[in-house]
């Protein structure tokens, strides 16, 4: 009987399944609209600030208080109203990519680079984005670049894809993925680029909207839908076979194994890999159906629209 029981504990604990983590309830939120109707093109947390980058400059946000200030052209030596990109790295200094040079400052000191007192090969950045040794990686002009201790480098490594970069998500230098404009997607594993297209992946279309990275699983936002990377396992999710809104999947966002995923005219979805909750303009303040960029706290999420910013806490 004992050695029965034991048999028994042993397949109960072995057919144990694991719940998917919960989604949150943003339906109890307070949500708040901002700085309508700019377009919100990154976000990024420094301490009890966000920054946003837009167009029409780089804004200050209070976190507690929701004030903004604004740096431009008119009233800073940022270079262009047109701010695509923003990074804070440990060394404390902000990195502000723009249509016209890449800004480095902590506001006592400022310092722009682009390509005529640099390495870099165009003046357009975008993409800002620090790896896990806090070595800073961008695009300019749809080129891949890193800047190390000597300089801006650009990345030219052996089949590279040649199309306009869009997106990049980097663990370090030997785990590179980056999304391209009608090129697919791509890996850089240390010594060669793996290129994925609608020939030799799940990939429904060329044009790649996001790549994220959350722990070992690579998730990549297109046109046609989200595909989910585990190791050599892809799953595809499209407005047909799952409750995704829309299938232009513009950004990605990871927390505690949520995805909050934005689409370009479908609005916000949340999916813990079971489960699906749709944010749109019938059931939320979203100023617009097109998320641009997402940014994920511990007590606020602010989502970035075509048509201004969303904080829900």
């Amino acid at each position: 009987m004992k050695r029965l029981l034991f048999f028994l504990i042993v397949i109960t604990a072995g057919c144990e399944s694991t719940s998917p983590p919960s989604i949150p309830d943003l339906e109890s939120a307070e949500w708040t609209t901002l700085i309508e109707p700019l377009w919100i093109l990154d976000l990024v947390e420094d301490g009890q600030v966000i920054w946003a980058g837009t167009n029409s400059g780089l804004i200050r946000i209070n976190k507690a208080t929701k004030d903004t200030m604004a740096y431009a052209p008119t009233n800073s030596p940022i270079p262009s109203y047109l701010v695509n990109a923003v990074a804070k790295g440990d060394s404390g200094f902000l990195w502000v990519g723009t249509t016209d040079g890449l800004v480095k400052t902590n506001f006592d000191q400022w310092i722009v680079f682009n390509s005529e007192n640099s390495a870099l090969p165009f003046n357009s950045i975008a993409n800002l984005e620090f790896d896990d040794n806090n070595q800073l990686w961008m695009t300019s002009g749809g080129k891949l670049v890193t800047l190390k201790s000597t300089g801006f480098e650009s990345f030219n490594a052996t089949g590279l894809p040649t199309q306009g970069i869009t997106s990049i998500a980097v663990k370090n230098s030997e785990d590179i993925w980056i999304g391209t404009w009608g090129g697919g997607a791509a890996h850089y594993n240390g010594s060669a680029w793996t290129v994925y297209t609608q020939n030799n992946s799940d990939l429904r279309t060329s044009f790649i909207f996001d790549v994220h990275i959350d722990g070992d699983i690579v998730y990549i936002g297109e046109g046609g839908g989200l595909n989910r990377i585990d190791g050599n396992r892809w799953t595809f999710y499209t407005s047909l076979n799952s409750e995704l809104p829309q299938n232009d999947v513009t950004v990605i966002a990871s927390d505690n194994d949520v995805q909050w995923l934005g689409t370009y005219e479908g609005g916000l979805a949340l999916f813990n890999g079971e489960e699906w909750k749709i944010f749109n303009l019938d059931n939320s303040i979203l100023p617009t159906l097109n998320i641009t960029s997402l940014l994920i706290g511990k007590k606020q999420q602010w989502i970035g629209t075509r048509y201004g910013l969303v904080v829900i806490e």
